[in-house]
Formats: structure tokens, sequence, C-alpha cells
């Protein structure tokens, strides 16, 4: 039997997010001070194309690391990205605005419905290194009572954690040339139509694909008011 805050799925108890209590050094590295030369963030829920987009920036000629700045599981080191692209970044966004206020903030989201059908997807409960509950559940609430629910709670409150500081604020699969032509301006630089377009054929990341979870397993669930007055306010 799974515990106060657990979910039993397939036999095994599993996190209320889906992910095994295991055992994790959670100590969060000296990011704040390794971010003071990076000109701007892209800052999203994971399985978002946080991967994509790094690389289609790294076209454009800014090298954009991808989890690596704000990684709990990495040691902060020397680099030389001028942007990150993460879900962790969300964890210290305001630390960070403090600190190097010169940084912009790109907030990226995805559609929710995708999100949380990628977050569950392949009939596995939440799962990836980048969504271990640990590191999350230090910054958020989680009360969810099945794996469903968890998504769509992490959909709405991470989003929710980065928004007060975004600068820019997107649908990653609504970015197009007109929407990097207004970040790109909001930094003080220019592409052409071709090189941007260029740009966008970096690999895209296999979580962007779209697995198959009925709606109304989404609609069902208890906290679908909240998830969907968050949409609505996302522009969803």
């Amino acid at each position: 039997m799974g515990g106060a805050g657990s979910v039993v799925r397939n036999g095994q108890t599993k996190g209320i997010i889906g992910m095994s209590k295991k055992v994790v050094n959670m100590e969060y590295p000296t990011s704040i001070e390794a971010c003071r030369d990076l000109r701007f963030l892209v800052a999203s829920t994971g399985r978002s194309g946080s991967r994509w987009i790094a690389g289609v920036w790294t076209n454009l000629g800014f090298p954009c690391s991808h989890e690596r700045i704000f990684n709990p599981w990495l040691r902060a080191k020397p680099h030389s990205f001028v942007c990150d692209a993460s879900q962790q970044s969300g964890a210290v966004l305001k630390e960070v605005k403090e600190a190097h206020p010169h940084i912009l903030v790109f907030h990226q989201l995805r559609n929710p419905y995708d999100y949380v059908a990628s977050m569950y997807g392949e009939g596995s409960s939440l799962h990836g290194p980048a969504t271990n509950e640990r590191f999350l559940l230090k910054y958020i609430d989680m009360d969810a009572e099945d794996a469903v629910s968890a998504s769509m709670q992490l959909w709405v409150k991470w989003n929710d954690r980065i928004a007060p500081y975004a600068d820019f604020t997107y649908h990653v699969e609504a970015c197009n040339v007109g929407k990097m032509k207004e970040m790109l301006a909001l930094l003080g630089e220019k592409r052409e139509d071709e090189e941007i377009l260029d740009a966008f054929r970096t690999e895209r990341n296999v979580h962007l694909k779209r697995w198959k979870l009925d709606r109304e397993e989404v609609r069902s669930s208890s906290y679908f008011p909240e998830f969907e007055e968050a949409m609505k306010r996302y522009g969803y």
C-alpha cells in the first residue's frame, strides 16, 4: 500500500507526482553566481521544448545551454554560454533578477493537454530526471491524488512561478519568425527571416511528440477547474 502522498500504479508505489522516493542530494548549486554573464533565460516546465529552443538560439549565434546552469545534479562550472533553457531556472528566478537585473526571462509554454499527455506518456506516470519530485516539491505545494492531476498541477504551478519574472511569454507550438524577432528586439539584436527559419531546423526533442491521452481523463479530474482557468490565463 502507498502511504500518504503516494500513487499506486501497475503494482508499484510512486511519489505523488509519479517518481519513486529515491534519496538524492538536492542541495542547490551556486547557480546564481554562475549565470551572471548570461544575457537571457528561457524558463519553462519540463517537457516543453527547452532542448529544441536551446538549439534554435545556438544556431542563431547565442550559445545556449540546456539544463546546465541550474541543474541540481550538476556542479556549477565556468562556461561560455549567453543563455540557458531549462525547467530548473524557474526555482530561482526571483534571486536571479535581484542579483542580475540585466538578464531577460523568456517564458516558454507548451499546450497544456500535450504537456499532460507527455508527462503521462507511454503508460508511465511522471518520469525523467528533470522532474524529480524532491526538487520540485522544494518550491511548490502538491496535493494531487493521481498522476494526471499531478501533471496538471505541475503545469499550472510551475508556470505561475515563472510568470511574475517573465519579460516575454509565448507558446512553443506557435514560436515562429515573428516571435523570435520580438525576442531578438528585446535583446537589441536582429536576424533575417531566412536565418531564423534555418535555425528552426534543429532537431526536435522526442518529448514534444504527441502522446495519446483521452482529454476526458483530464477534464474529469477534480483539479480541472483550476487547470482550465490557468489555460485561459495563459492564452489557451
